[in-house]
């Protein structure tokens, strides 16, 4: 990992956020407690990092998960029908996330995509799956190495049945 990576993962969010603070994911400092698991696709850049037992189904998105009834009938409008349909049908990664019924998970799920030369360009499509009185936060960070200029395409699916809460940060 090359310092510009071992020094933001020592401190994510040194200022404190109101809003967000009851979310638990401010001043966090990622340490062994957490296990990191390299990118779920070979496609793109990004990486997962997550309690080591963590009850909940996170593999990489697929045309399987993609074509779920509870994402499926989600409706979104993009900037354009060729976005949208680049997002449904051509993304090159993305997670897909679904908790147990009445499972709190009160330790957060992150996830980085990184844009470099190499990897100039995300787009990815991800969908959250909350069962009934479950509960489940994820952290999503989007980062350049070395201010690379990079573009992303993105879509978030989120879908809760009831008593179910999601956090997405």
């Amino acid at each position: 990992m090359d310092i510009y990576m071992n020094n933001y993962l020592k401190n994510i969010n040194p200022t404190p956020v109101r809003t967000w603070s009851w979310l638990g994911v401010n001043d966090i400092t990622i340490d062994d407690n957490l296990s990191h698991i390299d990118a779920l696709d070979n496609n793109v850049s990004y990486q997962v990092f997550h309690d080591n037992d963590i009850n909940v189904k996170l593999e990489s998105m697929s045309d399987d998960y993609n074509a779920l009834e509870v994402l499926k009938n989600i409706e979104f409008r993009g900037i354009s029908e060729e976005v949208n349909n680049q997002l449904l049908k051509s993304y090159y990664s993305g997670f897909y996330a679904e908790t147990e019924e009445n499972k709190r998970i009160k330790d957060l799920i992150r996830i980085d995509y990184i844009l470099d030369r190499e990897q100039p360009v995300i787009v990815d499509n991800n969908g959250i799956y909350a069962r009934e009185n479950s509960e489940i936060t994820v952290v999503v960070n989007y980062m350049s190495r070395d201010e690379f200029k990079g573009t992303h395409n993105g879509l978030f699916r989120v879908y809760g049945e009831k008593g179910a809460k999601i956090n997405l940060v």
